[in-house]
């Protein structure tokens, strides 16, 4: 029976488990920044764009750093990293979006800054001020600062008013526009009235302090907030022969707000002078979690596994439920009987047969013969003798005789704790 039960148990368990996973919160996540992605924060409308205008377009999933497996590597005989051996020649552009939901590694950031020293662009979009939902639900996005002073050589500091409070823009639960004004001396910002992001949070204002690698060029300011002075929001810098640019929104080409303000004749701006005939725009999905070696989410989501899970757990249960659950009877193991086995079972057949009252007089009866010497007999108590016993409990004495009296009376008593009571009485009377 106990068997049973705990299998019974393990199939309760089974089932609550199937259910947990048939009722876990379905709530939709926040769309992410990749090529792909047709949703709010995705580039999709950037990517179909680029194919569209005959602009080679790739989505990158490997890491930035490793050996290369690609035909131009292994005929260029020293292993170089994936993106170097792929994209040659300079006149390339890599599009990034922080805070990454794959952190870049050490190694990933020389071998980028690398690559656009050869004369490539590195186009940095940064969720500084702005918030879209999916860079809030980043466990990384704590590091996005230290992130980005480690790729782009820039130190960054948050923007403060007169009582050196941090200054914000946008606010929680509603989303807000985010404007930048360009600067009409660089010529990205020919034709370019302003650009436009959008935050679903509050997000810091944050300037460039200093820069490491050198002069760099301010491509925009802020606009719409009262500050003192301009702060800068994007920048160009120099690095080796190539370039990178830094833009304080990270929804800036994103999928809802590319076709506001200037945003996607920047882009335009910047194929035209960065990107060379024929190269690639090349798409930093592995950092936003599209992987082409795992994908955790595709996975989950594969209805294989589902049918799988589902088609282990009914056989589980049509396995339990059945007549026999187990696949061989029980045999029980061979015991051979002892002194212990005889007593217990006549004590059980004795149990059986014996009424309960005539149990209970019997020990009354030998009790009786013990301490008075003579033949048993229940309906003759040495109650007064018992009486005059000094070392005898009085309270216990009185409960033998109201025990005493129900058994007289054909009433049952509790053979246990009567003989209990008669054992310790036992031991008094013969002290």
């Amino acid at each position: 029976m106990r068997d049973r039960l705990t299998t019974a148990a393990g199939a309760l368990v089974a089932l609550a488990i199937f259910a947990a996973l048939l009722l876990v919160d379905r709530q939709t996540p926040p769309t992410r920044p990749i090529s792909d992605e047709a949703g709010l924060n995705g580039y999709r409308a950037l990517h179909d764009w680029l194919l569209a205008s005959g602009v080679p377009v790739a989505s990158h999933r490997e890491r930035l750093a490793g050996a290369a497996t690609t035909d131009a590597a292994r005929d260029d005989g020293p292993a170089t990293t994936p993106l170097a051996a792929t994209y040659t020649g300079g006149g390339h552009l890599f599009l990034t979006t922080m805070p990454h939901h794959t952190r870049m590694r050490s190694d990933e950031v020389g071998a980028l800054k690398h690559w656009v020293a050869e004369g490539n662009t590195l186009l940095v979009l940064a969720a500084l001020n702005d918030t879209p939902e999916w860079a809030e639900r980043l466990s990384t996005a704590p590091f996005l600062i230290d992130d980005l002073e480690s790729l782009t050589d820039l130190k960054f500091t948050a923007v403060v008013d007169g009582d050196g409070d941090a200054v914000t823009a946008g606010t929680r639960g509603r989303t807000m526009p985010i404007e930048l004004g360009t600067v009409d001396a660089h010529p990205l910002a020919a034709g370019i009235d302003g650009l436009e992001g959008e935050t679903d949070a509050p997000a810091s204002l944050w300037q460039v302090e200093s820069a490491t690698a050198g002069p760099r060029l301010r491509l925009a300011v802020f606009r719409g907030q009262d500050l003192a002075q301009d702060v800068d929001a994007a920048w160009q810098i120099r690095h080796g022969r190539g370039t990178i640019f830094v833009v304080s929104l990270g929804s800036l080409l994103t999928n809802r707000v590319v076709g506001r303000a200037g945003n996607a004749a920047l882009f335009a701006n910047l194929l035209y002078y960065h990107v060379g005939p024929g190269k690639t725009v090349i798409f930093d999905d592995l950092h936003q979690g599209l992987s082409a070696v795992y994908d955790p989410q595709a996975f989950f989501a594969d209805r294989r596994l589902h049918v799988s899970i589902l088609f282990v757990l009914v056989l589980w249960l049509v396995y339990m439920a059945g007549t026999w659950n187990r696949l061989a009877p029980v045999r029980e193991a061979a015991v051979q009987p002892g002194q212990q086995d005889f007593v217990h079972a006549a004590g059980g057949f004795l149990a059986r047969k014996l009424d309960p009252v005539d149990a209970g007089r019997l020990l009354f009866a030998s009790w009786f013969a013990d301490f008075d010497g003579r033949q048993a007999a229940f309906d003759k108590p040495p109650w007064p003798k018992l009486d005059g016993n000094p070392a005898m409990d009085k309270e216990l004495l009185g409960q033998l005789k109201a025990s005493h009296a129900r058994l007289e009376a054909g009433r049952r008593e509790n053979l246990t704790r009567l003989r209990n009571r008669i054992r310790r009485a036992a031991g008094q009377d013969r002290g």
